[in-house]
């Protein structure tokens, strides 16, 4: 079908994705080191302090963003923590560039018997091919819950 005088539509730009991704204010960054092999499993362990527990309820979930996008194939791109807090992500990079691949998760734990706690962590993984050999890097963090709640997102009733 042919619709004269009508503007077909533009094309999205990746400004909206680029501001969706971009990690937010109480969001903690770490930075983690290089991995330097073309292919491999990165594993990706949170750990909680003594007396929490993740969230039964609200599941933490990750998202996984690739700069420049398509250097470093990563699978899974996006899914929930296993209940102990571990993930397993399999990657290939696809050039010998160096990229960025940043790991956004939500960590959602709860002190036992008391109010559940909410956590934005952001790994920036560093990829540069200098090893043609295949390894499974782990990439290990412990969840340090505020001294006050004040900015948290508390998760409990309302009296």
């Amino acid at each position: 079908m042919e619709l004269k005088g009508v503007q077909p539509p533009m094309p999205k730009t990746k400004s909206l994705k680029r501001l969706r991704k971009r990690a937010s204010a109480d969001t903690k960054i770490v930075k983690v080191d290089s991995v330097t092999s073309r292919e491999g499993d990165l594993n990706l362990k949170i750990s909680l302090p003594d007396g929490y527990h993740f969230s039964k309820e609200a599941r933490s979930k990750f998202v996984v963003d690739v700069e420049p996008e398509n250097e470093v194939a990563i699978d899974p791109m996006e899914g929930n923590l296993s209940p102990d807090g571990s993930t397993m992500f399999h990657f290939r990079q696809s050039s010998t560039s160096a990229s960025v691949v940043k790991i956004s998760c939500k960590v959602y734990y709860c002190k036992e018997d008391e109010v559940c706690l909410y956590q934005s962590v952001q790994f920036e993984v560093p990829f540069k091919v200098e090893s043609e050999s295949s390894s499974s890097p782990t990439i290990t963090f412990t969840v340090k819950p505020r001294a006050s709640y004040s900015g948290g997102l508390q998760l409990q009733g309302t009296r």
